[in-house]
């Protein structure tokens, strides 16, 4: 469990661009956790289109695999070397976990900037999307969040 975390959200105004996006796009958290390990996530919606995170510890190690989409195939691999492999222990085990969703009351904003509403030129952007997608908007969208992210989709 981790005991001691610090993080830094980057925020890149530079980079603004027509998106209906309000999260901060870049950080990275250094974690020490209860038995002394550490390690560090750096990303989230850097260039590449990916998540990606590997966690190696004293006996084996944990990622979440790679593959097609932003999410790859939503797995966690976990192993162990055969010099450090003792008994009950499984070699490697590849499963889907039920992932928390985060966007429940009393969860911080997601921009270190606070809560933020899209700018009019990422809506019409957006919506310039979805019309070409076949999307049909019949009302104004909605905002709704899934693990933790916004999502902006027509109703």
């Amino acid at each position: 469990m981790p005991v001691k975390v610090n993080g830094l959200s980057i925020i890149c105004p530079f980079e603004e661009e027509p998106t209906v996006r309000v999260s901060d796009r870049r950080s990275v958290i250094l974690c020490r956790m209860n038995n002394g390990a550490a390690f560090r996530i750096f990303g989230l919606r850097l260039p590449g289109h990916s998540n990606w995170y590997r966690v190696h510890g004293s006996r084996g190690a944990m990622k979440i695999p790679r593959g097609a989409g932003y999410f790859g195939p939503d797995q966690v691999r976990i192993w162990h070397e055969e010099w450090d492999f003792e008994a009950g222990d499984e070699t490697e085990r590849v499963y889907t976990p039920e992932w928390p969703d985060y966007s429940g009351p009393g969860q911080p904003p997601p921009s270190i900037l606070g809560i933020r509403e899209p700018g009019s030129e990422g809506v019409e952007f957006a919506r310039q999307v979805w019309r070409e997608m076949g999307y049909e908007e019949k009302t104004q969208p909605r905002v709704r969040t899934r693990m933790g992210r916004r999502l902006m989709r027509p109703q």
